[in-house]
């Protein structure tokens, strides 16, 4: 078997506490190192989106957390965008695909959960 991956995990107690711009920090730190490091986020929510060369999108802190660690941004690095909208609903990307709304906004799902 294979030597496992060490890894890292920030937390933080809510949004806007500042986890993103740590996360770029050390991610940073650890390339000067010499260390190879990636962010990694599974769901972001954020009207800051990141349109990469090929048309897919990703959370633009997760962009700049990748340019940090010296590796080019993939949607795998954030696989889950929800973007707000005013009003109702909103959108959203998975795996840098542009698709539906968030299932909870799509007819009939609510009754189901």
């Amino acid at each position: 078997m294979g030597q496992k991956a060490k890894t890292l995990m920030v937390l933080g107690t809510a949004s806007g506490v500042g986890k993103s711009t740590l996360v770029t920090g050390l991610c940073r730190l650890m390339r000067r190192r010499g260390l190879r490091a990636a962010p990694f986020k599974a769901q972001n929510i954020s009207d800051n989106a990141h349109l990469l060369p090929d048309g897919r999108r990703m959370a633009r802190s997760q962009a700049i957390a990748a340019a940090a660690c010296g590796l080019a941004p993939e949607p795998d690095m954030n696989p889950v965008l929800l973007i707000p909208r005013r009003g109702a609903g909103g959108g959203g990307a998975v795996g840098g695909r542009a698709g539906a709304p968030h299932p909870h906004h799509r007819p009939g799902v609510r009754r189901r959960l």
